[in-house]
């Protein structure tokens, strides 16, 4: 799932399960954000070639991360999380 220019992300309950992708963030995405609330998920062996074998993250001003598990996520840089000019990140 990739999202730009998304004023508010929440992604909550929910499972990535075994996604793959040639390039960065394997199941989510988010770029030039406000605000992504990440509650309650499971990311689960999940894989990128590149940044962020689960999740990625760009240019978001407030994320907050709560009560997740990230187990066997793969990615050449981040195996679970990745994150650039983040402005406030909270787990």
């Amino acid at each position: 799932m990739n999202l730009r220019n998304v004023k508010k992300v929440k992604v909550i309950d929910s499972l990535f399960l075994s996604n793959r992708i040639n390039n960065s963030a394997g199941c989510l995405s988010v770029e030039l954000s406000d605000f992504i609330f990440i509650l309650m998920c499971k990311f689960i062996a999940n894989r990128a070639s590149d940044n962020g074998g689960s999740v990625q993250l760009y240019h978001i001003n407030n994320t907050l991360i709560s009560q997740c598990k990230f187990l066997s996520n793969h990615a050449e840089n981040g195996g679970s999380i990745s994150g650039l000019y983040l402005n406030t990140l909270h787990f």
